[in-house]
């Protein structure tokens, strides 16, 4: 009975710690996507023509689709993380 309560503690901390971690991880990509916008409207309010307009659009759009899916990774690898983390705890 105590080793399944202790099981049990172990469980509720890890699930907590991942749970930490992923949300510290989607602040941290909304910090930069913020970050990004805000840059984005700053270089628009700088333009002087129309073909800056889209360059500059264009150029965001690029880059944002890099950056999303380097976020879509390294969310993913975290999920898997935590997951065979959680998974070990059972095995023991």
């Amino acid at each position: 009975m105590e080793e399944t309560a202790d099981q049990a503690k172990g469980s509720c901390s890890i699930a907590l710690e991942a749970a930490q971690r992923y949300n510290a991880k989607l602040f941290e990509f909304a910090k930069t996507n913020s970050d990004a916008a805000l840059n984005y409207v700053q270089e628009l309010a700088d333009a002087r023509s129309p073909a800056d307009l889209i360059q500059i659009t264009t150029r965001h759009a690029a880059a944002q689709i890099e950056v999303s899916v380097e976020q879509a990774k390294e969310l993913g690898a975290l999920g898997q993380r935590i997951a065979s983390e959680s998974a070990e705890l059972f095995r023991r």
